[in-house]
């Protein structure tokens, strides 16, 4: 196994949730529902699905976990239409109240690249994701805290993942965010997850494979750093 480690059990599937069709009811459901399985001492791993269950589900955690957010748009924008809550502008919504750390970019505008400076966030462009020092800086900041993963599977390059909704050229493939998932996972305290965007097409299912893949990986690479804790 590429983890080094294999997950037999502790996997427990909930039904679907059936969200009600409005936005503000949606972001509710999904906080208390990651309210619960927390409180119930798991991990919640979502599987969407908008970008927007992730900021659903960090109204569920403290101050204290900062967000690891992969994905290909810097999703920054105020507004989408007039309307605040969407999957555009995911990343400024939870940094009103996290920290937030994005990587794998390669799509924004200037009003959202000046209002990322102006927070000093930390942001690495996809074609930085293989810059050691830019990686070194990432797990400097990550070290030691609780952190809270998100997956936008269009930070993926279409020829791996063609079946998003916002496809863009240039993305990363899986053997640099793997490796990078060892790194994170090994410095930080994963207590949360989500895989997102998924829009599969007539692909020879190629995209759920690899969504299914990194949830294997995830799952595995968050229970084997909790293994070695428990046995130290």
């Amino acid at each position: 196994h590429e983890t080094d480690y294999e997950v037999k059990d502790k996997v427990y599937t909930l039904n679907e949730l059936e969200l009600p069709p409005n936005m503000e009811k949606s972001i509710v459901c999904i906080k208390e529902t990651v309210s619960d399985v927390i409180q119930d001492g798991k991990t919640p791993i979502l599987i969407g699905g908008e970008h927007t269950i992730t900021y659903g589900a960090s109204l569920a955690f403290g101050k204290d976990v900062a967000f690891l957010i992969f994905d290909a748009h810097a999703d920054f924008k105020r507004d989408m239409l007039g309307v605040e809550v969407n999957h555009a502008s995911v990343s400024r919504l939870i940094s009103q109240t996290k920290d937030v750390l994005i990587a794998g970019v390669r799509s924004l505008n200037l009003n959202e690249l000046e209002e990322i400076k102006k927070r000093k966030m930390e942001m690495i462009y996809a074609e930085e994701i293989n810059s050691t020092a830019k990686i070194n800086e990432l797990l400097k900041k990550l070290r030691g805290k609780k952190i809270y993963i998100s997956v936008d599977m269009d930070v993926f390059d279409p020829s791996i993942a063609p079946g998003v909704g916002t496809p863009q050229p240039n993305g990363i493939n899986y053997e640099t965010f793997l490796g990078l998932l060892k790194k994170v996972t090994a410095a930080s305290e994963v207590v949360g997850a989500d895989i997102n965007e998924m829009r599969p097409f007539s692909d020879g299912k190629t995209t759920e494979i690899l969504a299914a893949k990194i949830i294997e990986d995830l799952i595995a690479l968050i229970e084997k750093r909790a293994s070695k804790r428990r046995s130290t």
